[in-house]
């Protein structure tokens, strides 16, 4: 496999059931592939738990269960550090796979920087996510730890979301480094949601958090929003650049107290804002409007599939104006 592929960039071998041993057979092979720089293994059983988990619900516990090895997956990352994306979705790693990752992250601070990793569609739970987010945890000054963290429908809900932000939170001048931090389709409801963006406010390395379909609706959208924008009296400013809330039910209550924080000087960093499928009608758009025309930070919103007469859209676009950028309409569900 991959004898001398000096010039492959991008390597896509999903849907391979390549398990355990094809895993550790890939990362005999990276050393020979100089410039890869994405490798996608998206459903590939990788800790060795067979197609038929998918199909049922699998029970570590259960006696007929094969239990997961991870030696694979583990090689695997430590031959991955010249990545840049390393896609290991739908792989039913679990707790283990996580723990597994985390050993190699806790004992190799400087050598994944520039990775983004997606673990999706893993069945993580709020014990993996600790360990694997407390493994990226770096002093201020030293570095990311990863580019990028994708841990997408893994249903956390709330005590993994109180989980993650115990290392996202900075203490002792220390906190989890990674730049963009995805949480998508997590069930994290609105304890979640506030639990995380309070832990977020103060994190020196987060850029971009996506809190996409999340159950937050409006109280937990203002919730959350008011974790990290209202003045404290540290006026701490959150470093977050882009916040990405689709499909969370804001509705007009929660709009409001988003246009409330993009009139604060706390969100001055804030540059891209996604509201998309939000359940916003004319009182929200009334109430963005009117931040819009104050805001000077704000350099891309998206607003599309909300509720809004072509007023209201009228209203928007004039408080919105170019080179800013904004959608609107239909869009993508």
């Amino acid at each position: 496999m991959l004898p001398n592929c000096s010039a492959l960039t991008s390597l896509d071998l999903r849907g391979n059931y390549a398990g355990p041993e094809g895993c550790a057979a890939l990362a005999r092979c990276l050393p020979h592939t100089p410039v890869l720089r994405t490798l996608s293994l998206v459903d590939n059983v990788l800790c060795g738990r067979y197609l038929a988990d998918k199909e049922h619900a699998f029970d570590p516990g259960s006696s007929d269960s094969v239990p997961p090895n991870c030696s694979g997956l583990v090689a695997l990352l430590r031959s991955s550090t010249r990545l840049s994306h390393l896609d290991l979705s739908f792989n039913f790693l679990g707790d283990e796979g996580a723990v597994a990752l985390a050993d190699v992250f806790a004992s190799s601070h400087d050598a994944f920087t520039a990775l983004s990793l997606s673990l999706g569609f893993n069945k993580l739970t709020a014990h993996g996510v600790g360990r694997l987010c407390a493994a990226l945890r770096r002093p201020i000054g030293a570095g990311l730890a990863l580019r990028a963290l994708c841990l997408r429908n893994n249903t956390l809900r709330a005590a993994g979301a109180a989980t993650l932000a115990l290392s996202l939170e900075l203490t002792d001048g220390h906190g989890m480094a990674v730049a963009e931090l995805s949480l998508m389709n997590n069930h994290l409801g609105p304890e979640g949601g506030h639990t995380v963006a309070a832990a977020a406010r103060r994190n020196p390395w987060l850029v971009s958090l996506d809190l996409t379909g999340n159950l937050l609706g409006p109280t937990g959208v203002t919730s959350l929003v008011d974790a990290l924008y209202e003045p404290a009296p540290d006026a701490h400013v959150p470093c977050l650049e882009v916040l990405v809330l689709h499909r969370n039910n804001t509705g007009d209550a929660g709009a409001a107290a988003v246009a409330k924080a993009l009139r604060s000087q706390t969100s001055s960093q804030l540059r891209r804002l996604h509201l998309s499928n939000s359940h916003i009608h004319s009182a929200g758009a009334a109430a963005l409007a009117a931040a819009f025309a104050v805001n000077a930070s704000l350099e891309h919103v998206n607003l599309q599939r909300n509720r809004f007469t072509g007023d209201d859209e009228l209203l928007l676009k004039a408080a919105f104006t170019p080179p800013r950028t904004m959608l609107l309409g239909p869009g993508p569900i």
